[in-house]
């Protein structure tokens, strides 16, 4: 199998959609399947280098580089990109081009069998729709996210700007062989928006878990003794407010004389650093950011993870920190709608509780529940995550592409 892999996001970066994509990539690589990789160059704010599990990836990973140029130049090239990709300029169109005339020359050498397009950004599908109109290649258009216009949280968008994205969407939609998605949840919120979507051309594909040999031993823990911790890892902002959680925190404190902390393993906002101040008399730690495989060392060593999601009437999304998470088969304290994945996916597969990120005793209950059951030592028996990491395990989701494969070629 010879495939074609363009996502804007990808290694060496690490944000969330990146992550995703080069553990997939990974998993392809495994299976003695042939992968190349378009993405952009990276934002040097976002990147450490090459490090492990991602330096297999370097080799087959094509970025698109290209000038800057001055502001009559970059109109000039914009316009022209915009026509060669049949439609209208909007951002990314530049390097959509480019990474299009670099599909072209992959293809003569490799003759693919396959183009998957993916998250982050629509851009990536706007490649894939032309490659595969171009070339005739069946194509897999991934979504992680909410098309850019359909987003559940108010954007602002002109007329013209929302039709543009509009017609792109229609474009894929319609085009590609095969529109996939994390979870149903998100594949609905499409069909709400997009009703010709036929469901008979989507696939579910989970989030994929990284392979087991590339996790890093646990380290020795001396935090085993009379501190409850749990660990918050990945940005941390207003909108995933942490005020009901650190006020649960407080009142725990108080009201049980615990020994609590909470570490923030990632980034934050003002917001948060000041609400932390708020909050000084419990113990909060900002620990900073780490490469991928040391983040999920050091989250190896708490007693419960922590995931929260912005406020919304129902949860669309399919957080990849959930499987991150459940793969280090540790108890998940999530703070996310009381409606949408991640309930149903707690409720129905264990792993951890789901609190409502609108009701604060809903998210101090579920705090007091996990403490109680840590002092009776019985977390580990009460919220383990096997059954709720299964659907995410390399060989699943790999055996799902597969199926699906077999199926359009």
């Amino acid at each position: 199998m010879k495939i074609l892999f363009i996502a804007v996001g990808f290694p060496p970066a690490t944000m969330s959609e990146n992550l995703c994509n080069g553990k997939l990539v990974l998993a392809f690589l495994r299976k003695g399947w042939h992968v190349d990789v378009i993405t952009r160059e990276s934002e040097q704010y976002y990147v450490k280098g090459w490090e492990k599990p991602w330096m297999e990836l370097k080799p087959i990973t094509h970025e698109i580089k290209y000038s800057v140029g001055n502001k009559i130049e970059r109109f000039i090239d914009m316009i022209r990109s915009a026509v060669l990709m049949c439609g209208f300029p909007i951002e990314g169109i530049r390097w959509a081009r480019r990474a299009y005339q670099k599909a072209l020359e992959l293809q003569e050498k490799n003759h693919y069998d396959m183009v998957i397009t993916r998250s982050p950004s629509d851009i990536s599908h706007i490649v894939g729709h032309k490659f595969s109109k171009k070339t005739g290649i069946k194509w897999i258009a991934n979504w992680n996210d909410p098309a850019t216009n359909i987003w559940p949280l108010p954007r602002k968008y002109s007329k013209i700007q929302w039709y543009i994205h509009d017609r792109y969407n229609h474009l894929i939609l319609t085009n590609a062989t095969i529109n996939s998605f994390p979870a149903k949840t998100l594949m609905q919120h499409f069909m709400k928006f997009y009703p010709f979507i036929d469901e008979k051309k989507c696939r579910i594909f989970p989030h994929i878990a990284l392979e087991e040999d590339y996790l890093l031993p646990k380290a020795n823990n001396s935090k085993e003794s009379k501190m409850f911790q749990l660990c918050y890892s990945g940005l941390i902002c207003k909108d995933r407010d942490a005020q009901y959680l650190f006020k649960a925190i407080e009142e725990l404190k108080m009201q049980r004389n615990a020994q609590i902390q909470i570490d923030i393993l990632g980034t934050k906002d003002e917001y948060t650093e000041n609400l932390a101040l708020v909050y000084s008399e419990i113990n909060i730690r900002f620990i900073g950011s780490y490469s991928y495989l040391e983040a999920l060392g050091i989250m190896r060593n708490y007693d419960v993870l922590v995931l929260i999601e912005q406020v919304m009437d129902y949860g669309i999304y399919f957080p990849s920190k959930l499987v991150d998470y459940a793969q280090l088969n540790k108890p998940i304290l999530a703070i996310s709608p009381l409606k949408g994945f991640v309930h149903e996916a707690l409720n129905s597969f264990g792993g951890g509780i789901a609190a409502d990120n609108t009701d604060y005793d809903s998210v101090k209950g579920a705090l007091f529940q996990l403490y109680d059951s840590w002092l009776n030592n019985n977390l580990g028996v009460e919220y383990s995550s096997r059954k709720l990491l299964n659907s995410s395990l390399c060989e699943n989701v790999i055996q799902a592409y597969d199926t699906t494969f077999q199926e359009i070629l």
